[in-house]
């Protein structure tokens, strides 16, 4: 059977505890007699601040705790048979794929409602920033461009102006980095050279990589400079 723990880890990663109906002992320094003690606690503490971040899936802490236990004391009779645990995780990361989408698309459409934005085939959006003066980019022009790319849910800037800067076959489609993704020629032949754009690719078109269902690619382009075809 496939190895569960990278998943479980993901899992545990992306979900936020619930609260306790218990009431556990709150530890104080003075209560970790030993390094093990110490690095025993640090280690709950480290995945329970990851836990906590997320604030889309929570789990039963008590069942949770339960769970921890009865797999540290033991080695069968477990509430879910060792041949099932594939399949309960499987179910349980296809409902986050269906929250993660549906925000997704609340995203997308409260962007649409923006009056500088252009909805394009496949459900790309176009938001013009600064409208070139410059001829249209077409399809089989060499196009040298700033792309900054991020997610919806991941802001940061994945490439910045010095990486990113190269002269690109406008029809390549590539992952990263100064290239194409899915959705991206049909957004740029809507734009003129030395325009300002910012483009958002939903999932379900293209997706940058290390993207999760529902993330929304947003490209900011800018420096649009094009070379005609021969």
């Amino acid at each position: 059977m496939k190895n569960l723990t990278p998943i479980i880890t993901s899992l545990v990663a992306a979900i936020l505890l619930t609260a306790c109906n218990s009431n556990p002992k709150v530890y104080k320094a003075s209560d970790l007699k030993n390094i093990s003690d110490s690095a025993s606690y640090l280690s709950g503490v480290l995945t329970g601040e990851q836990m906590r971040k997320d604030t889309l899936y929570k789990i039963n802490i008590d069942v949770y705790i339960a769970g921890i236990k009865e797999a540290y004391s033991k080695d069968s009779g477990f509430a879910i048979a060792a041949d099932q645990r594939q399949a309960v995780f499987q179910r349980f990361q296809q409902e986050m794929d269906k929250k993660l989408s549906k925000l997704g698309d609340e995203f997308l459409a409260n962007i649409e409602k923006n009056k500088t934005v252009q909805k394009l085939d496949g459900g790309v959006l176009l938001e013009v920033i600064s409208e070139g003066s410059g001829d249209f980019i077409a399809i089989d022009d060499s196009v040298s461009f700033h792309m900054l790319l991020a997610t919806n849910n991941n802001p940061k800037v994945f490439n910045t102006r010095e990486d990113s800067k190269y002269p690109v076959p406008f029809t390549k489609t590539i992952d990263l980095g100064p290239t194409m993704i899915e959705g991206l020629p049909l957004a740029m032949s809507k734009m003129k050279v030395g325009g300002e754009y910012r483009v958002y690719i939903p999932f379900n078109v293209g997706k940058l990589r290390g993207a999760k269902p529902g993330d929304v690619s947003i490209l900011n382009i800018g420096d649009l400079v094009s070379k005609k075809a021969n």
